[in-house]
């Protein structure tokens, strides 16, 4: 599944032998023996890795995984907090082995934690399929305002590749604070994966008594709703958190009026019966159905086990298998068409010979029988027809009550028409990680008027 964070130790491997062309259990031993030092992690036996090998000596990714985290994880340690060290230590250990002609390490290391998540886990050395990878040019190029456009598909690429085609076809033409940003922006979406940010007032109930409203500046992952101290956006300005499980619970509330806050367009998430954590928006009553769509979803992720980013990942990855399968399969239907088409001209020779030596009234008889076949078959074929238009004009109905549906929902103000801020909202409000220019592309391809 694309997004692995263990994908890190892959790349380690391959940075530090890039002359292997297969992963052995020797080799991830001495990379693994580096993480006994890590605080989340314990000490292991070397015979354990024994059991990973499948096929000789060749390492399955799921099984190294489930290693990590059962041999390997400290008790108590959360498997996000044991894969975030690893990863760390992984780039430590291999910083030194890429070259970057452009890029800071601090931004080399952020673009090759970006690649992480999309290189494909079951591949060494490790690479990102090709499709994807001209997705995420697309992306980088977009953030830059760059025009590119892929000539053609191109093989799976290793990060070497990717960081010396970034920096020589877009990175060189733009300016170096802009491509930090641009890095940024992809690392905060796929690694960080923060899915929104905003001033809120909030209030928590841990067991009777509510505390006061406070001005929080908020961050939304895909595990956590983190809150910040006004003004202290940081580790240091932390002020708590909440986590996002499959029993979290979202609930919207009415209009708070009190002696100092009048708020509206509350709405409360809660962890009964740990915590409970009432949220408005401080900037504008529209943003919280950005907010409670955000958190939907992120709670529907968690009951499937994954990430929107993970989800995202895996529909791309999906893409690229049904076109290739869908290749193969086009191929193998017409080998079998071609075969058919050759036996049906053989058959047809046949009968040809056959019925020159048959007798008249044969052939009459035979010619009357194709005749009625004919016919039953064009009534049956208009029957069929009759019933597919039935088909077809109640799944217009269908696709009609659909639209209008989402049309009421986006138009927010009634007015029979949607503008710019009402589709802006809108999409933002779907957890899409798009920027304005990007959304104002899309508006203006659809608004013909």
């Amino acid at each position: 599944m694309p997004g692995q964070q263990l994908v890190c130790v892959w790349q380690a491997v391959h940075a530090l032998a890039p002359n292997l062309d297969k992963i052995t259990s020797d080799d991830l031993c001495t990379i693994t023996e580096h993480f006994q030092k890590l605080s989340s992690c314990q000490s292991f036996d070397d015979n354990l890795f024994n059991n990973l090998t499948s096929g000789g000596d060749k390492i399955d990714f799921y099984s190294y995984q489930k290693f990590i985290d059962t041999s390997l994880r400290d008790k108590g340690v959360p498997t996000s907090v044991l894969y975030q060290e690893i990863e760390a230590h992984c780039w430590k250990l291999i910083e030194g082995s890429y070259r970057a002609n452009i890029l800071n390490s601090k931004y080399a290391k952020r673009l090759w934690l970006i690649v992480n998540r999309l290189t494909n886990e079951n591949t060494f050395p490790p690479t990102v399929p090709g499709d994807v990878f001209m997705w995420l040019v697309e992306k980088v190029a977009s953030e830059l305002k760059q025009m590119w456009r892929g000539e053609k598909p191109v093989s799976p690429m290793t990060f070497t590749a990717i960081l010396s085609y970034l920096e020589g076809n877009i990175f060189s033409k733009c300016s170096l604070d802009d491509v930090y940003k641009c890095i940024d922006a992809l690392y905060h979406w796929l690694v960080e994966e923060i899915i929104k940010t905003g001033w809120m007032y909030k209030r928590t109930r841990k067991q009777a008594n509510w505390t006061n409203w406070t001005k929080r500046w908020c961050v939304l992952t895909p595990r956590h709703l983190v809150y910040y101290d006004k003004g202290k956006v940081g580790a240091s300005g932390k002020r708590g958190e909440m986590l996002i499980t499959t029993h979290t619970v979202i609930e919207n509330l009415p209009e708070y009026k009190g002696m100092i806050h009048k708020l509206q367009d509350r709405f409360k998430i809660s962890n009964i019966p740990y915590l409970e954590m009432e949220l408005a928006p401080a900037d504008g009553a529209t943003i919280r159905r950005g907010w409670v769509s955000a958190l939907e979803e992120l709670i529907k992720c968690a009951k499937l086990g994954t990430t929107p980013v993970q989800k995202l990942l895996q529909e791309r990855y999906g893409k690229s298998s049904d076109a290739s399968g869908e290749a193969k399969e086009n191929g193998e239907i017409k080998e079998i068409v071609a075969t058919l088409d050759e036996s049906q001209v053989k058959a047809r020779k046949e009968s040809v010979r056959l019925l020159g030596r048959s007798n008249p009234t044969e052939s009459k008889e035979a010619k009357l029988s194709q005749d009625l076949k004919k016919v039953e078959v064009s009534e049956t074929d208009g029957m069929s027809k009759r019933d597919e238009q039935h088909d077809n004009a109640n799944m217009v109905s269908e696709v009609q009550e659909k639209i209008k549906a989402v049309f009421m929902q986006i138009d927010t103000d009634g007015n029979g028409k949607i503008d710019y801020k009402e589709f802006d909202c809108f999409i933002k409000g779907l957890g899409l990680q798009m920027n304005e220019r990007e959304i104002k592309l899309i508006y203006e391809s659809i608004d013909k008027v």
